[in-house]
């Protein structure tokens, strides 16, 4: 048997064979893998009696559009998707029948239209419903390095019922849980298991909605950003996107089971996360109420677990997805995507241990506070920790904004001046307000609150003083505080953040420009402390070798880090030219290390921060203008000798080594200020 006509779900993942983040004709394999997974629902949804005849295409270079005017021509199928199907009725879950062309026909009337439901004749099996807010990871664990959903009845996702318990259990009392769950005991030296009086049916999607947006993305940068600079590859996934789910619950004796008193364990439970990635908004759920309403965005977390609440306001350029949309233009689909905070928060968090520590203890404590796997660390590990590999980090994000506050759209721009007919888009987010709640996963008894909660109100503090969540953080937001006229022919680039209203006093009050200084002092100070209260001998030392370790640069070592500023009028921007222009007669730092380019990270953090003084009464007043931060990163400079010669190769006046020598003597002299 030819291998192609084998679907890509049930090929091994060696090389050469079901290699899922592969593009191969402008299209990953991850997509054909979906799409041979769904094309037997999307049908069933399109037609009362689809052919597969009419499936999408395995490479498809833009997926078909299903409007009334597309004038796009239908692809041939895919030898795979018909072989999926095909399975589908030779397994006896559709019916088929064969057409003079000899392809099967699925017949819509029964089988995959209707989800599995859970049998409630004489309130066997109790049900609950919630929608998720973002996106839900159940990893199956098949594949090494494809992740891909658990997948039940008729095909459908499923979430495990042992998953469910595992969630209940933890979301009991002692006494619950042995009531409910079940125990071990020992009778005549023998360990004995005694069932609990639950039973956990797992849970499936209510519709077939649950076939869009699938493919997710996975592009960890932070290796890239904080250490060293190197390629890095987006990943693909399968993830349900904004699903509604049902859950099932029953009981093998009702006497011993209070059906309120389950739902409220079952919803502490779901408050905390389902699946995979939790920590960083993965499996979050607003719950669905009998009448099948529900408050968007509502989030289930109890309060008492959240550390520090904020409201923020932002807007920049949209993630895309490596799905095609539906749209006319077969363009990606683009997302606003919550991990990003997470992401920006541990990265802050790793540069800052770098700091203060080495490289691996610096490693473990940004671990012990979000989640990860020791490496191999055997330093002295905090007492709280028993786990061999995996780490269960004591922080996580939860965010939530109504759907009318996040406007996606595209910023459209003409490259080419000479052909004002030819367009390109970038995805770009506005978001009017959301809120960001820091919250505690779980809290061992080695572990103070209080003194997580400091932790997370200065890394939040530290994250907006000097950037921003999401794409092009390191840059201020170019429609905001550049011309105009750059935006009309190029790409955005940038992000800009703020609090809302009410939140004000998160914002850091400058009275002085040293007053910036002494807050990294206090930042530095207030993870110094955890990291002492975590490991009761701290190795001294920093992690001199990343490229963006946060302690105070020192000439000598061409590392660290230095900070300068100045007050801004209005939105006046002085910097933002320097990455475009020359900033100094016909000197240039543009598209050097210290600017970055495409696909090379930059070395400078540009931030407008929203200016904020502080009057005699303590109150904070904004000054309707911003400080402009430049946060500079000085690499190591590399001088060129001539073996076997005494003397130094005379350097060009115009290399890229001199120019940015020639940045660091002219910086001191323009508006900027050193700050740290």
């Amino acid at each position: 048997m030819n291998s192609d006509n084998i679907p890509l779900m049930f090929q091994a993942q060696i090389p050469g064979r079901c290699q899922p983040h592969l593009v191969k004709d402008k299209q990953t394999q991850g997509e054909d893998w979906k799409n041979q997974w769904t094309q037997p629902y999307c049908s069933q949804q399109s037609t009362v009696s689809s052919s597969v005849s009419s499936s999408v295409s395995s490479s498809p270079k833009k997926q078909q559009n299903t409007s009334s005017h597309s004038s796009k021509k239908t692809k041939k199928p895919a030898k795979t998707t018909t072989a999926f199907a095909q399975a589908f009725a030779q397994a006896g879950l559709v019916n088929s029948e064969t057409q003079s062309d000899s392809s099967p026909k699925v017949n819509a009337s029964e089988f995959l239209l209707k989800p599995p439901h859970f049998n409630k004749v004489g309130d066997k099996i109790k049900t609950f419903c919630y929608r998720v807010r973002w996106r839900l990871v159940t990893n199956s664990g098949q594949d090494d390095s494809f992740i891909r959903p658990i997948i039940g009845t008729k095909g459908y996702p499923y979430f495990p019922g042992s998953s469910m318990k595992g969630a209940f259990r933890r979301a009991c009392t002692k006494e619950q849980a042995k009531n409910y769950c079940g125990y071990e005991t020992v009778e005549d030296g023998i360990k004995k298991a005694m069932p609990g009086v639950l039973r956990f049916h797992g849970g499936y999607p209510t519709d077939n909605r649950w076939t869009e947006s699938l493919l997710d993305l996975v592009h960890s940068q932070q290796d890239k950003q904080v250490k060293k600079d190197e390629k890095t590859n987006a990943h693909s996934m399968i993830s349900l996107y904004q699903v509604t789910m049902e859950f099932g619950i029953s009981t093998t004796d009702s006497e011993k089971t209070d059906w309120k008193e389950v739902e409220e364990i079952w919803d502490r439970a779901v408050a905390h996360g389902l699946g995979s990635r939790t920590s960083a908004g993965y499996g979050q759920f607003e719950k669905v109420n009998q009448d099948a309403s529900v408050k968007p965005n509502q989030s289930l977390f109890p309060e008492s677990h959240v550390l520090v609440k904020v409201g923020l306001k932002g807007q920049g350029i949209a993630s895309t997805l490596l799905e095609k949309g539906q749209n006319l233009d077969g363009e990606k689909l683009s997302e606003f995507r919550p991990n990003m905070f997470k992401a920006a928060l541990r990265g802050h968090t790793l540069r800052l241990f770098g700091g203060i520590t080495d490289t691996a203890t610096a490693e473990y404590l940004t671990q012990l506070l979000w989640g990860g796997f020791k490496k191999g660390y055997k330093g002295r590990e905090a007492l709280w920790d028993k786990g061999k590999n995996a780490i269960a980090g004591l922080l996580g994000v939860d965010f939530s904004c109504q759907p009318s506050d996040l406007i996606l759209s595209e910023q459209v721009y003409k490259p080419d001046a000479r052909n004002p007919n030819f367009t390109r888009s970038t995805p770009v987010y506005n978001l009017k307000q959301g809120e960001l709640r820091i919250v505690s996963m779980h809290l061992p008894e080695k572990v103070s609150q209080s003194d997580l909660e400091k932790v997370a109100k200065a890394l939040i503090q530290f994250t907006m003083l000097f950037g921003g969540f999401g794409n092009s953080w390191r840059r201020i937001d170019h429609r905001q505080f550049y011309h105009s006229n750059y935006t009309k022919s190029n790409p955005t680039i940038g992000c800009h953040w703020e609090f809302t209203s009410g939140f004000e006093g998160f914002y850091l009050p400058v009275n002085d420009l040293s007053e910036i200084g002494q807050f990294i002092n206090e930042v530095q100070q207030i993870l110094r402390q955890w990291a002492k209260s975590q490991i009761d001998q701290l190795p001294t030392g920093k992690a001199s070798s990343w490229r963006e370790a946060w302690y105070r640069h020192q000439s000598e070592l061409h590392s660290g880090v230095q900070v300068w500023g100045r007050i801004a009028t209005g939105k006046n921007s002085l910097a933002v030219k320097w990455f475009h222009q020359n900033f100094n007669g016909g000197n240039s730092i543009k598209k050097t290390v210290l600017t970055g380019e495409m696909g090379k990270t930059g070395r400078i953090w540009h931030r407008m921060y929203p200016h904020y003084e502080q009057n005699s009464q303590g109150q904070l007043i904004s000054t309707g203008e911003f400080i402009e931060l430049l946060t500079i990163f000085p690499l190591k400079q590399k001088k060129v000798i001539q073996l076997g010669e005494a003397s130094q190769q005379p350097e060009d006046p115009q290399s890229e080594a001199s120019q940015i020598e020639k940045f660091f003597n002219f910086l001191p002299n323009s508006e900027f200020s050193r700050i740290w």
